[in-house]
């Protein structure tokens, strides 16, 4: 970012005490403290033949490190030479410079969420991808029947479970000798199975497909819970259409923070992106960290991009 120095209410002036030449770097001053305390910016003379130049400090009434010439050409000044803290070229093309490079760094700021959603819808259609119908092998969503006649292994209870009580009944069993050992294997296969009402699985879930589509339906709410084992009422996260009629897609942390991670280590959401954006000042109204910041839809020229420039509540903006 360029340099930008503060203004002075009403730019009054002091002058100089002395004669100096084009080549001096201490000038003294009548009033020193009209000017910017510590490092700044001032102009000799006005009109054409005016002079800028800048300044690291000022002890009793000099300023010193003058840097000549800093705008107009350096000059010999004669004693009262006027000299204020007034706007200058500097001052207006620093700021625009900064504008421009603020409005570069929430272009790469917008480029991240958009990355973060390419990376949501990606996640999204993996989990659909993945997912498949139970098998005598996998856990998945299965279909029950009740069934008695039929060799098939890919529905709950299974037929072919059904069907050897079946064929063991008519031969030696009696009806509920054979009734008694179906209701087992019913029993069994549904302990196995997950049913298209609901119900829990335990243990890890390998999900593999290469067209099929899981759909999840509710009545209001539709997402995807994650609950750690053992903690019920604690932490928990949500992927998904979390509110009745919303459309848009979130992901949810209402406990904790939300992190993005890889190999390099993690990053807490919250503290990779500080822009905001809204209508009136956020000057006192809006808490954010330094180096945050806000577009006003409102604003007019000077008051449309503020920066976070001090502490970590609702004060400390600056216009840009």
């Amino acid at each position: 970012m360029e340099k930008m120095y503060p203004p002075v209410v009403n730019s009054p002036k002091t002058e100089l005490t002395e004669l100096i030449t084009d080549t001096q770097t201490e000038i003294a001053v009548a009033n020193a403290s009209v000017l910017l305390p510590g490092e700044g910016i001032a102009v000799l003379g006005n009109g054409d033949v005016a002079e800028t130049i800048t300044y690291t400090s000022v002890e009793e009434n000099v300023l010193k490190g003058c840097v000549r010439g800093f705008e107009g050409i350096a000059r010999a000044w004669p004693v009262g030479t006027r000299v204020a803290r007034n706007f200058t070229a500097a001052d207006f093309r620093a700021v625009q410079d900064n504008v421009t490079e603020a409005n570069g760094k929430v272009a790469t700021l917008n480029s991240a969420v958009t990355d973060i959603d390419t990376r949501v819808n990606t996640l999204n259609n993996t989990v659909t991808d993945k997912t498949q119908d139970a098998s005598l092998t996998k856990k998945g969503v299965v279909q029950l029947s009740k069934t008695v006649d039929g060799t098939r292994d890919d529905i709950a209870a299974t037929e072919s479970a059904v069907k050897t009580a079946y064929d063991l009944a008519n031969s030696r069993e009696t009806p509920a000798g054979a009734q008694a050992k179906a209701n087992a294997a019913e029993t069994n296969a549904k302990n196995a199975s997950l049913s298209r009402g609901g119900g829990s699985l335990e243990g890890g879930l390998n999900i593999i497909s290469e067209a099929d589509i899981l759909n999840l339906v509710g009545s209001t709410h539709v997402y995807i819970g994650f609950y750690p084992k053992g903690i019920p009422n604690g932490r928990k996260g949500y992927l998904g259409f979390g509110d009745p009629g919303n459309t848009d897609f979130s992901i949810s942390n209402p406990t904790g923070k939300l992190v993005l991670s890889d190999q390099s280590g993690g990053m807490d959401l919250k503290n990779l992106i500080h822009l905001y954006q809204g209508n009136g000042s956020p000057e006192g109204t809006l808490s954010a960290p330094v180096g945050a910041l806000y577009r006003r839809w409102d604003g007019g020229v000077g008051t449309t991009l503020y920066v976070k420039q001090s502490g970590d509540g609702n004060t400390g903006w600056r216009a840009v």
